[in-house]
């Protein structure tokens, strides 16, 4: 595992600062990453492969350039900010529903009125 844990922001940082450096290979595998870092967090490396059009073991010299032992390493800060983000998202739902139900007491049309703002 790399030597130092950073957050899916940090990452996405060192990929804008070293973009530049990589080769078109690996340019790629940073803008898929970027544009969808939800699938890069759950797709296997043959599927990422394919579907970006180089080989696996271009996954792996990726993660290698920004200091992870392998790919599952890099794509393990990817899925972390899946799982920090569903829980903010469970949070918001449950307050949300919580201020419904309380305008649904207080008065009907207000409840409404949540529907139709929302």
């Amino acid at each position: 595992m790399s030597e130092t844990v950073e957050s899916f922001d940090q990452l996405r940082m060192r990929f804008h600062e070293k973009y530049e450096e990589l080769s078109p290979q690996l340019k790629k595998i940073a803008q898929f990453a970027l544009d969808d870092p939800n699938r890069f967090a759950l797709e296997r490396v043959v599927v990422i492969s394919a579907e970006i059009g180089i080989q696996p073991s271009a996954l792996i010299r990726f993660a290698k350039s920004f200091g992870y032992s392998g790919f599952s390493d890099l794509q393990r800060v990817f899925k972390l900010r899946l799982i920090e983000g569903s829980a903010s998202f469970r949070e918001r739902i449950y307050n949300q529903h919580e201020e419904m139900e309380d305008a649904a007491r207080e008065n009907p049309v207000s409840l409404l009125r949540k529907f139709s703002d929302a």
